[in-house]
């Protein structure tokens, strides 16, 4: 039988079992020897899906994989290992009917099983006292299924769901006192307490100094640590048992393979992460999703991806086109410039928000100096979610990215458009905004309304003398003529050259329009989402334009020094760009301003406003500017972990 199926080894494996740990010396030898030893060959079914479960089996050694059958093969649902133990339905004989098997058991690696049938164990279970009867059959009656259905993260699901659940739970045995994990450790795992009492506390080990986060211990039903489920982040508090207590644990890495197989449990986990997301934001101060309601906040919440970096994995790189927003949830950032670190990123700040609303390179680099989680915003699904709603981004993108905010987000903003309009009728240039709202309203009609419509705009901008002439590929020309003329007309015919008619306003009316007082109203009229939206802020962009920085290196100023500070920053940054003029450099050397002098000025702005500002060695060039909202340095610590 090998060395599982000696004695010794037999009472090994079953006394670690938490079922039988309550028997004495005699009475486990005893129930040791019922076990019978058996060895399956890689690959080798154990039992099949379907049938009669009389047999409970503990792993000796090897793996044994517990798949399910779903369309035209067995798909994984998760990996038993040494130690552990499956079919233990069988051991609740005392349901009062015949328990199928709902799963397959199939040897993943060579294994060697105890396998105990169902009959030896009801015999042997009548034969020992009644308070260890108890005990026992507390363990083994568990309906682990009913416990898994008032967990809300798992309540929605079907019956035969949560069976396939019911399978990747592991039992965890804890003594009063002892910690079930502590603060500070990477979290894999979570739990449901299905017997006993616990409590998360914060502090030190010394249960004199650790302070309860409860007002009451967490009993049966309560379940704690899901987060992990969702990122592996450090523990924010440690737990600990009160009493004797029995634990079902949920690895991570088999809930993945859970959710593969059950998409319905992918969408509840992301309601949790929309739910947590929504929670971290709030907490940090994410100015410009303060605007949104409650209910589109959460919704946005829900379009967030996570990703856990490890140390040295870069997250963004210098020169790429950002397509991304991204919070650091856990860790530290490395920002680099050119190959030369300019700074950290720390929990609670934020980078790349320009990418949801512009197509700007990248000015540095992100990289993680330790592992590291982030949570990312795609710019598709940040637009997307804005779909219905236009004139809401076009809101969000001027005054997020103000002096870089594209043409499109003056268009569709109403005050912009107003101010736009203006400035291309006193140019006498006003043909190309014409076509483009006109195309716009094209692409709107309905079928039977094209023909002519199209018609016009050909006869109106487009053909040759026509009265509004608009300045487009010739190639365009051609299509659109042709499709009038062939009576071939679609919601899209103009599309290409109104295209190209925003590109020809982005690069010549519109820079023209941004260095104009109009301009300047516009900023002020829509607003800012930097705090106090002072007149300074205007003042420090207006400084930053003086200064004529490359545009690859300009500094990000921050918004809430007072005038007098501003010009002391002013004053740094001159003597930065005349050392700068005076070396081989043909960027600014930020390197070159005086410390001290900054560092003075910070300290200054903190007692001045509610809000301190960040160090000025992690400031970072264009969009990746590090904000970290209204969050105090003090709120950065606090808040720079997630809930356990």
């Amino acid at each position: 039988m090998g060395c599982a199926g000696t004695k010794i080894q037999k009472v090994e494996h079953v006394q670690a079992i938490l079922f039988f740990r309550s028997m004495n010396t005699e009475l486990i030898t005893r129930f040791s020897s019922l076990f019978s030893a058996k060895k399956f060959k890689q690959g080798q079914y154990i039992f099949a899906q379907g049938e009669r479960g009389v047999h409970f089996y503990v792993i000796a050694e090897g793996t044994v994989d517990i798949t399910v059958n779903e369309a035209e093969k067995p798909k994984l649902l998760c990996t038993k290992r040494k130690g552990d133990f499956f079919g233990d339905t069988a051991l609740n004989f005392q349901c009062g009917h015949i328990h199928f098997r709902d799963v397959n058991a199939v040897a993943g690696t060579f294994c060697s099983l105890l396998i105990l049938s169902q009959a030896k164990f009801r015999d042997f279970l009548l034969k020992v006292p009644i308070a260890l009867q108890h005990q026992i059959t507390t363990y083994t009656t568990l309906d682990v299924q009913k416990v898994l259905r008032s967990i809300p993260l798992f309540s929605s699901l079907p019956v035969d769901k949560v069976k396939l659940l019911s399978h990747l739970f592991r039992y965890i045995s804890v003594k009063e006192g002892e910690d079930i994990f502590q603060e500070g450790e990477v979290g894999h795992s979570m739990y449901i307490v299905a017997d006993g009492l616990v409590c998360p506390h914060v502090g030190r080990t010394d249960s004199v100094e650790r302070l309860k986060l409860t007002d009451h211990d967490m009993g049966p039903g309560s379940y704690f640590g899901e987060i992990a489920l969702l990122m592996g982040v450090p523990r924010t508090a440690t737990v600990s048992a009160t009493a004797d207590s029995l634990l079902l644990q949920l690895c991570k890495i088999d809930f993945v393979h859970f959710m593969e197989l059950v998409p319905q449990a992918k969408d509840q986990l992301k309601s949790l992460l929309s739910e947590r997301v929504a929670s971290l934001f709030r907490k940090f101060h994410i100015p410009f999703f303060a605007a949104l309601s409650r209910d589109k906040f959460s919704e946005l919440c829900r379009e967030f991806t996570i990703v856990e970096v490890e140390a040295g994995q870069p997250v963004v790189r210098q020169g790429e086109v950002g397509d991304k927003f991204y919070l650091l949830a856990h860790g530290c950032l490395r920002v680099e410039k050119d190959g030369t670190a300019v700074g950290e990123i720390s929990p609670g700040q934020y980078f790349g928000e320009i990418a949801l609303v512009t197509d700007k390179k990248r000015a540095a680099s992100v990289s993680a100096h330790v592992r590291s989680v982030v949570l990312a915003l795609d710019k598709e699904r940040f637009r997307s979610f804005f779909a219905s709603n236009p004139r809401a981004w076009a809101d969000f993108a001027l005054k997020l990215s103000r002096e870089k905010a594209p043409l499109v987000a003056v268009l569709l903003h109403p005050a912009g458009r107003v101010y736009f309009e203006k400035h291309v009728l006193d140019e006498f240039s006003s043909e190309n905004l014409e076509f483009w709202k006109e195309a716009g309203h094209f692409e709107a009609l309905p079928a039977n309304k094209l023909a002519a419509e199209g018609k016009r705009l050909l006869e109106v901008y487009i053909a040759p003398g026509s009265p509004h002439m608009v300045n487009i590929p010739s190639s365009d020309v051609k299509i659109i003529t042709q499709a009038v003329e062939c009576g071939r007309v679609t919601s899209s015919t103009f599309k290409a050259a109104r295209n190209e008619i925003l590109k020809l306003m982005s690069t010549d009316s519109y820079k023209r329009f941004k260095k104009s007082a109009m301009f300047t109203e516009l900023l002020q009229t829509v607003g800012s989402y930097d705090s106090g939206q002072t007149d300074e802020a205007l003042r420090s962009s207006e400084i930053e334009r003086k200064l004529d920085m490359h545009s690859s290196e300009k500094f990000s100023l921050k918004k809430n020094l007072l005038p007098s500070q501003v010009a002391q920053l002013s004053e740094l940054l001159e003597e930065a760009k005349k050392k700068t003029q005076h070396s081989k450099s043909a960027t600014m050397d930020f390197s070159s301003i005086n410390v001290k002098s900054m560092l003075g000025l910070q300290r200054q702005a903190s007692k001045s406003f509610s809000t301190d500002l960040p160090s000025v060695s992690g400031a970072v060039t264009q969009d990746l500017s590090v904000s970290s909202g209204k969050t105090s340095s003090r709120q950065s610590k606090k808040y720079s972990k997630l809930p356990a």
